[in-house]
């Protein structure tokens, strides 16, 4: 598990490499920035006491800012001003060249989100039809998606819960279309929201399978924490997400295999059970279906044609 570092450091981000980057006097406790994801870059960080973080007004990328426990800080946004004295979740909008300056009286820990002015071009124009667009300030209570996303996001950066290139491009496109329908000028219909699970119900069972995968994860499990039916939870899930609720769940724990796989000295029977795998030789099947390759193979780093976890059809 990352830890805290010894000494404060300003990283830049590599989500819109002309971007003017942010002074973070704050110690980076990690960064997607080394993995290589496009178009976003996630942060978390730790603010020391005092901390400080100052957005110049030349930056090109809107930035997301969320804090998801109890937290205080004074900031300037543009033209204001405010104390934020949040008792759960804080977040933080900072348009494309609006200049912020935020000062921590207290320690602090935070992610910060940087998406390329480029790609939410595309997600705008291409896949809302937005001829325009404004991304509006923003500084009050956490959007409770958004801060399910940067948590999920981190989780994945860190290898805490592993995520494949289509987990990561679709969890990003949502964080896209949940910024302009919610933190823009633009007034819009989500897109083919008929039928899909609410935003708050996806965002608690996509929590609940990532923090137990080790455990049996039944649909009727993942339609409770929904509050929906059984066969309603099934359809709604496969059109929010895109594959069905099993295979879903077989590709977060063959996602986590690999990781373990490559960052552990576990056994593959521990790593078998650490995922839910009924046994080694059921994690090796999924595995071989999914990689393209053995559990055995990628430890080793021979993959020759393997694919990103969970990308295989199901």
């Amino acid at each position: 598990m990352p830890v805290q570092p010894p000494t404060p450091k300003a990283t830049p981000t590599s989500a819109d490499a002309a971007d003017a980057p942010a002074i973070i006097a704050t110690g980076l406790v990690v960064s997607s920035a080394p993995l290589g994801w496009p178009d976003f870059t996630v942060e978390q960080r730790y603010a020391p006491s005092p901390g400080r973080i100052e957005k110049p007004k030349g930056t090109a990328a809107p930035e997301i800012y969320v804090w998801t426990g109890p937290t205080t800080f004074d900031i300037r946004l543009g033209p204001q001003t405010a104390r934020m004295d949040q008792p759960v979740a804080a977040m933080v909008i900072a348009p494309p060249g609006m200049p912020m300056t935020v000062t921590f009286p207290a320690a602090s820990r935070f992610t910060r989100i940087i998406i390329a002015r480029p790609y939410l071009d595309r997600i705008a124009s291409g896949l809302l039809g937005l001829g325009s667009y404004r991304i509006l300030p923003f500084m009050g209570a956490a959007d409770f998606v958004i801060a399910a996303i940067a948590r999920i996001f981190i989780d994945a950066a860190t290898g805490r819960q592993p995520l494949d290139a289509e987990m990561i491009a679709g969890t990003l496109r949502e964080l896209a279309i949940r910024l302009l329908h919610g933190h823009s000028d633009q007034s819009f219909a989500l897109p083919d929201a008929a039928g899909k699970l609410a935003p708050a119900s996806l965002a608690r069972v996509l929590d609940l399978i990532g923090e137990h995968l080790a455990e049996p994860l039944p649909v009727d499990r993942l339609a409770r924490e929904a509050g929906v039916s059984r066969s309603h939870f099934s359809r709604a899930f496969t059109k929010s997400v895109g594959r069905t609720p099993h295979a879903y769940v077989m590709s977060r724990r063959v996602a986590k295999a690999a990781h373990l796989l490559r960052h552990s000295t576990l056994t593959l029977d521990q790593i078998a059970a650490a995922c839910g795998f009924h046994d080694q030789a059921h994690m090796s099947r999924q595995f071989r279906r999914r990689m393209q390759t053995t559990p055995g193979a990628w430890r080793q780093g021979s993959d020759p044609g393997a694919t990103a976890a969970g990308t295989a059809p199901d």
